[in-house]
């Protein structure tokens, strides 16, 4: 950029002292360029950038959830279909890459022809000053010269468009992980109260809990209430997707949204986030390290 800034403050002046209408061209030139390359690749390059971003993401999550959980595959005898799932997330990479590559093609081509205009206009501009004796013939090449020089510096979008949209895609991909983690610590308007007291008469006492999804669009309970004595056992029972799970997660604090109270006793054991119960994943996760470091998890 700053070598684009240079040249222009360099060349402006000479190109201005030997043709005002030559600088005027130039000006309408690059606005013309940036503006067609920008209609004609921008909208589409830009999508199919973060979209080729986007599936290759995918495609490696996928392939590294395939390596880790490899021998369950097999056990269960799923290869055939893995693969079939790797091989269709591989070709939409492959056709997202092709468009693009077509795209840049194109590009490329106007690029091209947008460069070469720009050994022929200059002396096309001069010319009639020359055979009326007002200038050299060295004139016409150091317009020239200043002519390239200048459009190039002020046509970064033309020249570097390609960039420009891959990097436009990573900073928007980016962007859009900001705001959901932005999102994601943004406390919840209505909130359940979590409480861990020592002198509660229950192990877990739940009151009035009206639990929702984190983005507060669906509702998992309502007014929901009871009390757990140490020793009592209580078996959540129901289909699938009913949110037993959620209830849980409510309890172990990781699920605010919504509107009630939990209290649960607090022992003088160290446990998880404070609190006395222990909460088993449905999918089991061993930490990296060694065998003490895995045992004392957390």
């Amino acid at each position: 950029v700053m070598d684009s800034v240079m040249s222009v403050i360099g060349f402006s002046a000479v190109l201005w002292e030997i043709s005002a209408d030559l600088m005027f061209f130039l000006v309408g030139y690059a606005i013309v360029g940036t503006f067609v390359t920008i209609r004609l690749f921008g909208r589409e390059m830009l999508k199919l950038a973060r979209q080729t971003i986007a599936q290759d993401a995918d495609l490696r999550f996928a392939l590294i959830r395939i390596r880790e959980h490899a021998e369950s595959v097999a056990f269960y005898g799923g290869g055939k279909r893995e693969l079939a799932q790797a091989l269709k997330g591989l070709e939409a990479v492959a056709a997202t890459i092709e468009q693009r590559i077509k795209w840049s093609l194109g590009l490329a081509s106007f690029n091209r022809v947008y460069k070469y205009f720009t050994f022929v206009m200059p002396p096309l501009i001069i010319a009639p000053r020359y055979f009326r004796d007002e200038v050299e013939f060295g004139v016409v090449a150091q317009s020239s010269h200043a002519f390239i020089s200048i459009l190039f510096s002020i046509s970064l979008v033309v020249s570097r468009f390609e960039a420009i949209s891959t990097l436009g895609a990573e900073v928007m991909r980016l962007r859009g992980l900001e705001q959901a983690l932005d999102r994601a610590e943004e406390p919840p308007s209505q909130a359940i109260e979590l409480k861990s007291e020592s002198d509660c008469p229950y192990g877990i006492h739940a009151e009035s809990v009206s639990l929702r999804t984190p983005n507060g669009k669906t509702e998992i309970c309502k007014g929901l209430t009871f009390r757990l004595q140490w020793g009592q056992s209580l078996l959540i029972a129901g289909e699938s997707g009913i949110g037993k799970s959620s209830l849980l997660r409510a309890f172990a604090g990781l699920w605010r949204t919504g509107s009630g109270s939990i209290t649960i006793r607090k022992s003088d054991d160290k446990s998880i986030r404070g609190f006395s119960p222990f909460f088993l994943s449905q999918h089991c996760y061993t930490p990296l390290g060694s065998l003490r470091e895995q045992v004392r998890f957390p």
